[in-house]
């Protein structure tokens, strides 16, 4: 007989950085008072102060917070931690878990080893990204990285795809083996409801980037690009908040370029315990970029990419590229501009925007009610309807 919703003891175990489907679940499931939600997190090896956590919750309500030790910048080491506290976090607990949700395939695989231990019943494997081919420079790291995705992906009674294209792409390399396991989309939500509470006065003329400074998501593009917009737009800013292994660089082409003036590297800021003031940064711009560089290897041609999600919360038009599957959604809905990966066509589209004022509220429209139908509510009550939960 199927269980309500609010019934259920749910454990989720995710990597952590910026806030993502793994938190926005625990939220949904705290917000709903489910019976228990047993919440282990583990944050990234390049975070500053990585550590893994356990946030464990009853009708609602936090009854218990432990977090590993500060353990030396090692990633091997690090991950092995994320495995052991796993572990003792889980069997250290006297509950059971209806439903166990691994975010990646390192925590659904831990997942399976927990049910073998009896401590879960179901396990749903969620993807958040996708690419079996030259995903790492080593063959060694590729094999055990698709081996992992096929363990996960056989081993567990459901697997959350982020996108129909991923869903299909697993049927073309796996044949007809993969049409026997349950497939369910669940796309990345947009969290309106939080944003809708800040009151900000948009500004006009800035351009914003929110994420990891990192290969392929197009940031060379965007700064290369500024010279053409502040000689359209001297009072232009370009927004930039987040950091990696790009930053020293992008703060060098824009000193080269001349721009560094109206360009702000905010730095990061951590979206979990500093929304607020994220929001606030994202809801007075103008627009946000999304601008990923095209290849064959990146996991994004599969994903449901994040960030023109956060933009839209806020009410920006998203200017993106069609590496994303979301690309045909703005399109289709007019919900911003796809370019193409080149400096005349980034710089068009935004001199486009920032000249037609008209243009730009029918878009932010769109993206309003576009956003009213994406909610994360909506999106989790639907899969859990799907596997057979009463929501």
């Amino acid at each position: 007989m199927a269980k309500e919703l609010k019934d259920l003891n749910i454990a989720i175990a995710t990597h952590e950085y910026f806030k993502g489907t793994g938190q926005e679940l625990k939220d949904f499931l705290v917000e709903c008072r489910v019976s228990r939600v047993f919440y282990v997190a583990h944050l990234f090896p390049f975070v500053k102060d990585s550590i893994s956590y356990l946030e464990d919750y009853h009708k609602g309500s936090l009854e218990k917070k432990l977090q590993s030790p500060l353990l030396p910048k090692n990633d091997f080491l690090l991950y092995l931690r994320d495995i052991f506290y796993t572990f003792k976090f889980f069997l250290f607990d006297d509950g059971k878990f209806d439903f166990y949700i691994g975010v990646d395939s390192f925590n659904a695989i831990l997942g399976l080893v927990l049910k073998k231990f009896g401590k879960v019943n179901t396990v749903a494997f969620m993807t958040i990204d996708y690419v079996m081919q030259k995903r790492f420079k080593w063959a060694l790291l590729n094999w055990i990285y698709v081996k992992m995705d096929r363990i996960a992906f056989y081993g567990s009674d459901f697997t959350w795809n982020v996108s129909d294209r991923m869903s299909r792409q697993r049927i073309v390399e796996l044949g007809e083996k993969a049409k026997s396991k349950v497939q369910l989309i669940v796309p990345i939500g947009v969290p309106i409801e939080e944003a809708e509470k800040i009151q900000v006065e948009r500004k006009d003329n800035v351009i914003v980037y929110s994420g990891g400074l990192l290969p392929e998501y197009g940031l060379e593009l965007i700064v290369e690009s500024m010279p053409a917009l502040v000689k359209l737009f001297p009072g232009i800013e370009l927004r930039i908040i987040g950091e990696g292994e790009l930053g020293q660089k992008l703060r060098g082409m824009a000193a080269d370029l001349k721009v560094s003036q109206n360009t702000n590297f905010v730095g990061y800021i951590n979206t979990n315990t500093d929304r607020e003031r994220w929001l606030r940064l994202l809801k007075e711009s103008t627009l946000g970029l999304a601008t990923y560089e095209p290849s064959e290897t990146t996991y994004k041609r599969f994903s449901d990419v994040t960030k023109p999600k956060d933009y839209m919360s806020c009410g920006l038009p998203i200017i993106t590229t069609s590496v994303i599957p979301f690309s045909e959604d703005i399109q289709k809905h007019n919900l911003g501009r796809v370019v193409e990966y080149n400096v005349d066509s980034f710089v068009a589209s935004i001199r486009e925007l920032l000249e037609n004022k008209e243009e730009l509220g029918k878009i932010r429209a769109n993206v309003y009610r576009f956003c009213k139908d994406m909610t994360w509510e909506n999106i989790f009550k639907r899969v859990f309807s799907e596997m057979g939960v009463l929501v």
